[in-house]
Formats: structure tokens, sequence, C-alpha cells
């Protein structure tokens, strides 16, 4: 039913927080049982876009050897941050002046290898000192 799809699209797209993409994934198994692959796909794409917005990332784009987030010039993302990672992590991040931030990988990216990624990103950035 395509009136469905689109209510639950919607809902997808205006989460505010986490549990809330938790709610909508208990609600589509309560409704239509075991969900397809296609759908935690879905999911964990609207988890990783969730995390990025609160990176403040306008884009990603990832290649063979890397991860590229590009940072909103606003992002709440402390610069002092920023520069603990070009200094003690230099094999790992890169951030360039056109706000291009750029996370060596290792192997092929994948959903969930991106998401990890983000993740380890997020903690770093965001931890307490």
């Amino acid at each position: 039913d395509i009136s469905q799809r689109l209510y639950f699209y919607r809902r997808l797209a205006s989460i505010e927080v986490e549990s809330e993409l938790q709610d909508v994934e208990i609600e589509l198994q309560d409704r239509y049982g075991l969900l397809p692959v296609e759908a935690h796909n879905l999911l964990l794409i609207m988890l990783l876009r969730y995390h990025l917005k609160q990176l403040g990332v306008n884009s990603i784009m990832n290649g063979k050897k890397n991860i590229v987030l590009t940072l909103d010039p606003a992002t709440k993302v402390p610069p002092e941050k920023l520069v603990f990672l070009m200094t003690n992590r230099k094999k790992k991040y890169s951030f360039t002046k056109d706000n291009k931030l750029y996370i060596a990988i290792n192997e092929e990216a994948t959903i969930h290898s991106i998401l990890s990624e983000v993740l380890t990103l997020k903690d770093i950035l965001f931890a307490k000192a």
C-alpha cells in the first residue's frame, strides 16, 4: 500500500531522537513481520543520517581508501577536537580548508563500516574531556 509506505518514509525522515527509529522498526515488525534486508538497510541508512546530522555533516562520499564528510561551517563540533584528530590521529583523519573531513578506511565501505566509523568519530568529537 503506497499510503503506508509514504507514512513510514515521512516518519523516518522526521526522526529527531534515535529511539524514534527503534519505534518505527518495532511498528514495522508488528505490522509486517520479519523485515526484508532492504528494510533493514533503509533503517541503517536513516540511523547513519541521524548521526551525520548531529555532527553537522552536509554530505558524505566514500571512495576505495576513505570516507569524506563535508561539515557545515556552523557545525557544533568543537574546533579543538578537530585539531586533536589532525595531530594525534594523522593516519586516520585529515581535514581540509573546505570543511572536508577524510577518514581513512582499510576495507571497501559498507553501510555497517561507515556507520561504525561515524559512531567512533562522534564518540571522539563529543567525549567529555
